[in-house]
Parts: structure tokens; sequence; C-alpha cells
């Protein structure tokens, strides 16, 4: 795999306010193995990508806004039709800071996604399972989400973050069918940092929350993650968490799925 990034920075500040622009973009090329077509055999591969992006952002000393927009274009060869334009997908992401006092940061993001993907993509534009389900080569999308969080540093030692999410993921245009239901997410999440020695930190991260599907079922769902961080030095550090998730569908059933990393 070849990967090229390029950037570009401008900056003009008055004081303590500025105003920043950013452009990017970045081009990769990568090899293997996959097939042309969902459920066919798998053949050789070339995928290239190009991710060009613009960014601006406006500051103050306590406020803070940036506005971001990048396509994404990626063609395969061989390609699945017969046509050498390259998928597109848009993506747009707003966010938005503000230091309440000294110690209480509030941040707010939405952000949308919008065109075509290819199909082997799909699994982590819409981070869902039911991807797999797609038989389409050329898949339409559209996903929006919006998120707000709230930060306080209660002490040196301890950090207290409160949050809410919404997400909407859908098909669009001739891919649009019930194989892959439009799903809509709402959660509240709840973090806490505690930095127990110079090395030693610990920290605690639960979330519950509703995903309905249509057509499909509901279900709730709360987890919760517990992660050990130790620095080695300065620049190695070494990590483990553990875990519990919970899902329950509006029929009754129960899953629940451990979680463990080291």
């Amino acid at each position: 795999m070849t990967v090229l990034a390029l950037s570009a920075a401008l900056l003009v500040g008055v004081g303590a306010a500025g105003l920043e622009a950013t452009a990017q973009a970045t081009a990769e090329v990568a090899s293997g193995v996959a097939p042309v077509r969902p459920l066919e055999p798998a053949e050789p591969t070339l995928v290239t990508t190009l991710a060009p992006s613009l960014a601006g952002r406006v500051f103050t000393r306590r406020f803070a806004f940036e506005l971001t927009y990048g396509p994404r274009l990626l063609l395969r060869t061989p390609s699945y039709v017969e046509t050498t334009t390259p998928t597109l997908l848009h993506q747009a992401t707003a966010t938005q800071t503000c230091r309440l006092t000294p110690r209480t940061d509030w941040r707010n993001s939405a952000a949308v996604n919008y065109g075509e993907v290819d199909y082997l993509d799909l699994g982590e534009i819409l981070e869902s399972e039911e991807a797999r389900t797609v038989t389409t080569s050329r898949v339409g999308v559209l996903g929006t989400s919006a998120q707000t969080q709230l930060d306080r540093a209660v002490s040196r030692r301890y950090r207290l973050s409160l949050g809410a999410g919404w997400s909407r993921q859908e098909l669009v245009g001739d891919t649009a069918s019930t194989i892959f239901p439009t799903s809509e997410t709402g959660s509240l999440q709840l973090s806490q940092a505690l930095t127990l020695t110079r090395v030693d930190a610990l920290s605690l991260a639960t979330a519950v929350g509703q995903t309905e599907y249509d057509p499909g079922l509901d279900y709730s769902f709360g987890n919760a993650l517990m992660t050990w961080n130790h620095a080695l030095s300065a620049t190695a550090s070494t990590t483990a968490a553990a875990g519990v998730a919970i899902y329950v569908d509006d029929g009754g059933d129960r899953l629940t799925s451990p979680m463990a990393t080291g």
C-alpha cells in the first residue's frame, strides 16, 4: 500500500482571536484480493483513493468553531460496472467548543456523509453488521450524527465528562431497500478519568441508549469499559481494559458480551 499526503495551512490572528484555514489531500493506492461483486469469488484488486479536505476555524480565547468538508473518491480495478467513474462520498463536520469556566469545557459537533461508496467500505461507513447483507456493488448512503459533551476537571487528578449523542444511517437512491433497514440511535454517556500516580491512570466509560430499525426490531443497550494505562517511559506505555455490553431487544431477548483487551 502506498500513501501520499499533502497539507497547507493559513493562520491569521489578532490578539487572542484568529482565523485558521487548512487544506490537505491524501492519495492511497492499495492492492489485495477481494470479490468484484458481493458473494462472488475473490480476485486480485487494485484500489485507488483520493481524499482532499478543507477546514476553516474561527477562535477566541474561550470559543472556537470549525467547519470541515472533504469529498472521498474511490476507484476499484477490476470494476464491477463498465465505467471509470469513481465513487464519490461527501463528508462534512461542524464542531464548536466553549470554555465555560477555567475547569469546564462544552463541545458540540454534527456530521453528515452523503454519496456513493464501494460495498466493501459500507461496514466502516455505516458501522453496522447489517452492511454485510447488501448485495449491490455500489451503494448510496446518507448518514447524519450529532454529539454534545460537557467536560469538567473536578480536581487535578479527577475529570468527569457527560455526553449525549444521536445518529441516523440509511441507504438512498436505487440501492435503498428493506434488506438494509434505516437505523436511528440515541445514547447518553458518562466518562470518568482518575490519575493515580505519575505513571498510572484509570478511566471508566459507560453508555446507555436505544437503537430503532425500520423495518426491524428495536433494542436498548448499555455498556461499561474500564481502562488502566501505565507509562513505561516518555514514549512507551501499556494498556489493559475490560468491560461488558448488554443488549435487550423489544421482544425481551437479552445478549451480554464481556470485553477484555490488553
